[in-house]
């Protein structure tokens, strides 16, 4: 008797981690997701010119 009621506490532990794991996972893909188009549109509004380009060009012949 007492190794059901050991399985059972078993079970209820396990389902309430499952529940917090799939919480935690909820919680990450819904801040992804509302973050994901700022980021997006913060990508697709930059364009990279020869200017914005020179900062890593180096300036004094170094270099190949």
């Amino acid at each position: 008797m007492a190794d059901h009621v050991h399985q059972e506490m078993t079970r209820n532990w396990i389902l309430v981690y499952l529940r917090l794991f799939l919480l935690i996972v909820i919680k990450d893909v819904f801040l992804s997701l509302v973050s994901f188009p700022n980021k997006s549109k913060n990508l697709m509004d930059r364009t990279s010119t020869l200017g914005e380009w020179k900062c890593y060009l180096p300036s004094n012949g170094e270099g190949n």
